[in-house]
């Protein structure tokens, strides 16, 4: 069992310092195409974001698109629906002035879509790793009493099992 969690622990590690990579990747591809969209969007694992680049991910594409659509589609994808009419107005006036590469091909659509599904797909793996762990952490007796440290959420009481194995195998505290 706690070898199962060290597995896990290590593995989402390595998972998480590729999500971060992916989602710098795809803060590049934005830089140079639509870089207006940092003061826009804050978070490169915002759903609002997602929408936006699967539908309009360049300047000109945003400025194709009907407002209406480009509200409704930032209202679904968003926990505030309220703030959607303003980052609507915001996108406009940040595609009406961007300094964005402005000639795309192909090619440059084919780099946001594969960071964009890199991110979405790293995002989901952690989401899915996280549901491992605390499974797992379930059927450990120790973690309940970790656990209720606190700052001691599910993750690092994973970590720390994994690593150090049964806390009840250490008879005494060390003593310097």
């Amino acid at each position: 069992m706690l070898r199962q969690l060290r597995t896990l622990s290590k593995a989402r590690e390595r998972l998480l310092r590729y999500s971060v990579s992916a989602k710098n990747s795809l803060h590049a591809a934005l830089d140079d195409y639509f870089p207006e969209l940092h003061e826009i969007f804050w978070s490169m694992g915002s759903r609002s974001l997602w929408a936006i680049l699967d539908l309009c991910p360049f300047p000109q594409d945003v400025m194709l698109i009907k407002v209406s659509t480009l509200r409704d589609l930032i209202a679904q994808s968003s926990r505030k629906k309220t703030g959607s009419a303003g980052k609507t107005e915001k996108l406009i006036e940040a595609a009406q002035k961007s300094i964005g590469v402005k000639q795309i091909g192909n090619a440059d659509r084919y780099r946001v879509h594969m960071c964009l599904e890199e991110v979405k797909r790293t995002v989901l793996s952690l989401k899915n790793m996280d549901k491992q762990l605390k499974c797992l952490l379930k059927e450990t007796p120790a973690a309940s009493y970790l656990m209720s440290i606190p700052g001691i959420g599910p993750l690092s009481a994973a970590v720390f099992l994994g690593e150090l194995g049964d806390p009840t195998h250490f008879i005494m505290p060390v003593r310097s």
